[in-house]
């Protein structure tokens, strides 16, 4: 197939009146999606954007983020996806990099306060601002009549500046006259940019005629998060993935489908970005390939994640492990609340522990989920376009049964993924063996975009077949699957250079009742190994004394391998997390120690066994 755009189509052809989106309850059938994507193709081609340019695109997730996507990959351009959440000053550093011409954000959120400042340190010279009420309802239709009454009067189709002033004066309500005032705030911006809205822009290609779809180039930019070894959180590579990537990552879910027990007609709900390769991919061009309709969130806020999960009642929902246990503690789930409705419930994006698996297993049986339903987790990573493994046999039971090496079970390649275990040089490791993760299939990445230096650490050829280096440790077992271990770049080593196995801390920790979240980091400096743990909110006001069994359970354990005490133990409220919901152990890094938090096991360890008993 020659691209995404037709790869879809073709996969639906007999089902065009079929939904296939649903945005704030209003929903869409395959035909008007293609419809939507062909105005838009048209119009981007009108606009002057040519096969392999860089289209950037700054939105929350709604259908007009959906058919754009479509028809980027029609005419052959490249999507650059751009996390809603990040800040004006990354956007300005990626732009240094891509050097888009032609940029769309949403209108409302960020337009007024950061799109001049944005685009007048860029290359960008054409602006389409896209409101989310473009498909939203009663309010929605207020904005787009403000929209039209303010188009653009001149050939550069700058708003006309007396109506923007005429409508202002007119309106009573603040929020009325804050929306407009974006209107006006336009006007100051540089004079070599066009600036369009939605309407416009979809105007402009009426007359414009595509014979063909393109054939070859495009693509896919993306982001990661930052966090693996060398860079700054919220700054990381950038990501060129091609439509080939995108179109075998569909394949291999439609070969896999009885087994992920999907189905035609099903509902998939994400709260993951376009700016991901689990949102763009995994939750939108797999789910749309195998006609699952798609539940768009265009608010990532976890704390909403029940709220929506009860009002809309996905059968499938694609997430991470942060995202799911806040929706457990969520008060609107109370144990009469019925959660039949659901068929998977993916996790991935980071470690999930085997404690938290097992716990949230009951909680979906306590709520009427079918008992053959179990967490499935996934592995991946934007390099190889998110989901390479799943756990299609039971983490549960995988996880429980081996236990000898620890790490994280992860399952079994997706079909055409070749996954090794290797050694530092490269030299292929028995099974039950940890070494690196490397990866070769159809769904890893072209490469990390204009970064050469990056590609030549990423990349190794191994048997005549081009590997990602995907800087995870793990092992595998036959006929049973993969664990993953974690980064490569976390990994701690004591004074003589022996290894820390500092998971074997993380593993005691997490299973003890009254912790939610806890991770280990070493000082840099020092050599210090330092226990971060957050606590279950009912459990806050133990906070001191679950210090101290903390301190009892790892003595008791670890007393015979110095290396694995910790020297600080510290409770905090919350840990940080990167846009994409992980635990931002880079941030934790940078955390001042508290010299409170300082353990000094030579002090307390006689009274070990008059203590450890008594909570």
């Amino acid at each position: 197939m020659s691209n995404i755009y037709e790869f879809y189509k073709e996969s639906n052809k007999d089902h065009l009146n079929d939904f296939i989106l649903n945005f704030n309850n209003k929903e869409f059938t395959h035909k008007d999606l293609i419809k939507m994507a062909d105005e838009c193709a048209k119009s981007l081609i009108a606009m002057g954007v040519k096969e392999n340019d860089p289209v950037a695109i700054w939105l929350v997730n709604t259908p007009e983020l959906v058919a754009l996507f479509l028809a980027v990959s029609k005419i052959g351009a490249v999507a650059e996806f751009i996390d809603p959440r990040v800040t004006p000053e990354q956007i300005k550093a990626e732009f240094k990099v891509t050097n888009p011409k032609l940029f769309i954000p949403t209108t409302i959120y960020q337009f007024d306060r950061f799109v001049n400042d944005i685009v007048n340190d860029s290359s960008v010279d054409k602006v389409i601002s896209v409101s989310p009420a473009e498909s939203f309802g009663v309010i929605g239709k207020f904005l787009v009549s403000v929209v039209d009454k303010v188009k653009s009067a001149q050939e550069k189709n700058h708003f006309a500046k007396e109506l923007a002033e005429i409508e202002i004066n007119s309106l009573k309500k603040t929020w009325e006259r804050k929306i407009l005032s974006f209107f006006k705030r336009v006007l100051e911006k540089k004079e070599t940019i066009t600036y369009i809205n939605w309407n416009k822009f979809l105007s402009l290609g009426k007359n414009v005629i595509i014979d063909k779809s393109s054939k070859s180039g495009g693509g896919i930019l993306i982001k990661t998060s930052g966090t693996s070894k060398g860079m700054k959180a919220g700054y990381g590579k950038l990501i060129k993935l091609t439509q080939e990537n995108a179109i075998a990552l569909a394949r291999q879910h439609q070969i896999k489908q009885k087994e992920l027990n999907i189905s035609r007609g099903d509902t998939v709900m994400s709260f993951a970005p376009f700016s991901l390769a689990y949102g763009c991919l995994d939750a939108t061009i797999m789910p749309l390939s195998m006609g699952v309709k798609l539940i768009l969130m265009p608010d990532f806020d976890p704390n909403k994640m029940a709220e929506y999960v009860l009002k809309y009642k996905p059968n499938h929902l694609l997430t991470c492990p942060a995202y799911i246990e806040i929706m457990k503690k969520s008060p609107l789930i109370t144990k009469d609340t019925d959660l039949s409705f659901i068929k998977t419930i993916v996790a991935g994006g980071e470690k999930y522990d085997l404690s938290k698996i097992k716990d949230t297993n009951k909680f979906l049986h306590e709520h009427n989920v079918p008992t053959n339903v179990e967490v499935t987790v996934g592995y991946g990573k934007n390099e190889i376009s998110s989901a390479c493994t799943y756990t299609f046999k039971s983490p549960e039971t995988i996880g429980e049964k081996y236990t000898e090496l620890g790490g994280n079970y992860i399952g079994e390649p997706l079909p055409g993924n070749i996954i090794k275990i290797v050694d530092d040089n490269f030299n292929e490791l028995p099974e039950k063996t940890v070494g690196k993760i490397i990866v070769a299939g159809p769904t890893v990445m072209e490469g990390y975009y204009k970064n050469d230096e990056l590609n030549k650490e990423s990349f190794y050829v191994k048997d005549g077949i081009l590997y990602h280096d995907t800087e995870d440790l793990g092992y595998y077992i036959a006929g049973i699957g993969f664990w993953c271990k974690g980064r490569e770049s976390r990994q701690m080593y004591d004074q003589t250079g022996k290894k820390i196995d500092y998971e074997a801390i993380e593993n005691l920790i997490s299973n003890m009742e009254e912790i939610d979240n806890c991770m280990v980091v070493q000082n840099k400096d020092t050599g210090d190994l330092i226990l971060y743990v957050s606590l279950k909110p009912e459990y806050f006001y133990l906070k001191d004394m679950l210090q101290e069994k903390i301190k009892n359970l790892i003595f008791d354990k670890f007393n015979s391998e110095p290396s694995l005490l910790p020297k600080y133990i510290s409770v905090l409220e919350k840990f940080p997390i990167t846009e994409n919901a992980k635990k931002c152990w880079v941030e934790l890094e940078k955390l001042k120690i508290n010299s409170e938090d300082r353990c000094e096991y030579l002090t307390y360890s006689k009274q070990i066994k008059k203590t450890k008993n008594a909570y």
